[in-house]
């Protein structure tokens, strides 16, 4: 996720030249300029990692996690909202003071500068059905890293609530619907977009390349998500779960970049754990 990558200047006739309008000359102007006076495309930029952004980077998210329910609990004490005892509720709510404070940083950063944080609709590809797809995949392959333990026994996973009409529609909506955009704008519109705007550079793989950026806040989620995994899960579990924590990150920065907006990004993330979270309803049913 990073701010569009600049067109490529044109290759120009050289002063003096006697060209004219569907001249050789002009349809080939690099055959027939001096090799001084060619116009090259700059040399990309490497990617250098700098600690002191990434500091920053991990500031943000670990404030994302923890200021948010912080923020609820408080405010429940002093206007009546139904979150005590009720996860799906406060998780609303987490996500929406979350969406909130990310908005507000990117208004504030827009105010001292130009970067283009990808809130709005894409410049040209929108890389949304690619991330349809991908991410459906995405979705049953967490279903089974998640769930393997339950499915080799041959017993249901558990819920987080009553397997009940509302909450299955609630928690469908959740993560169908609301975690996406309250996710992505926080973690890939701002977080990613900011790293790459303060330590800018590409990362190749084959014939392909994304801002380092992206690279390292998928990384950096990964790694966190190894620190409870390892502890709750399974090792192949957990490593399991750390490889596709990583991956997706890759391919929801990806998508942000290459589309300039967090459409597909938060449709991405939307697909894959909605899916996820069908599967396990789906299992919830079969095995009970």
């Amino acid at each position: 996720m990073s701010t569009p990558v600049g067109d490529f200047g044109e290759f120009s006739v050289a002063a003096g030249t006697d060209a004219t309008p569907g001249s050789t000359a002009e349809s080939y102007p690099e055959r027939v300029q001096p090799r001084s006076q060619r116009v090259s495309t700059p040399p990309e930029r490497p990617f250098r990692l700098r600690p002191g952004p990434i500091l920053v980077v991990i500031f943000l998210a670990l404030s994302f996690r923890f200021l948010p329910p912080l923020t609820v609990d408080l405010l429940s004490d002093y206007i009546r909202l139904p979150v005590h005892g009720a996860r799906l509720p406060f998780y609303f709510a987490d996500h929406l003071v979350m969406l909130l404070v990310a908005v507000g940083l990117i208004a504030l950063a827009r105010r001292r500068s130009n970067i283009d944080f990808g809130l709005h609709m894409p410049y040209g590809r929108s890389y949304v059905a690619t991330a349809i797809v991908l991410s459906f995949l995405f979705g049953i392959v967490m279903a089974l890293v998640d769930y393997a333990p339950y499915l080799i026994r041959g017993i249901a996973p558990p819920l987080d609530d009553a397997f009940s009409g509302i909450n299955v529609t609630g928690w469908m909506v959740y993560q169908g619907l609301y975690s996406g955009p309250t996710e992505e704008i926080p973690f890939r519109a701002l977080l990613v977009t900011y790293l790459a705007s303060t330590m800018p550079g590409k990362v190749r793989y084959g014939r392909l390349s994304m801002n380092g950026a992206g690279v390292v806040v998928a990384a950096l989620f990964a790694i966190g998500t190894a620190a409870t995994a390892l502890i709750a899960s399974p090792l192949l579990v957990a490593i399991s779960q750390v490889l596709y924590v990583f991956f997706l990150g890759l391919c929801l920065a990806y998508w942000l970049e290459k589309s300039s907006s967090v459409l597909a990004p938060a449709i991405g993330h939307n697909v894959a754990f909605g899916v996820k979270q069908a599967l396990l309803f789906g299992l919830v049913a079969a095995l009970r």
